[in-house]
């Protein structure tokens, strides 16, 4: 069943109607992985047309500490981004960029040494 439905949402991916959009602006927001899979399995098979709902997920995404996963999902967006990325402009890439940058895990630390010699870690 779950195969049939990504057929469906690729499908409605390509074509150019509203159902594709309506179900990324519903959708897109959920806490079900599941969900979120199936929204950027079908940002990923037409990315094209979706740069900027792409941009607007990775946004959601980041806020939500999705960057931070590791399952299928990880991997579902970085194919998401290995697709997307070359399409962007170039405004849409410094947004990326700031995002990909600003993830941190939360298991790495920092240390900082002020100038009286303090370490700082954080």
């Amino acid at each position: 069943m779950y195969s049939e439905l990504i057929k469906y949402i690729k499908k409605i991916s390509l074509e150019k109607t509203d159902v594709f959009n309506e179900f990324i602006q519903e959708y897109s927001l959920s806490n079900s992985i599941t969900i979120l899979n199936l929204v950027i399995i079908g940002l990923t098979e037409n990315p094209n047309d979706h740069k900027e709902a792409i941009l607007r997920f990775f946004e959601v995404f980041d806020s939500k500490k999705g960057f931070r996963l590791e399952w299928k999902t990880g991997y579902l967006v970085r194919q998401l981004l290995k697709v997307a990325y070359p399409k962007f402009s170039f405004s849409q890439k410094e947004k990326v960029n700031n995002i990909l940058l600003s993830v941190q895990s939360e298991n790495e630390h920092y240390t900082h040494r002020d100038e009286n010699g303090t370490n700082d870690i954080g």
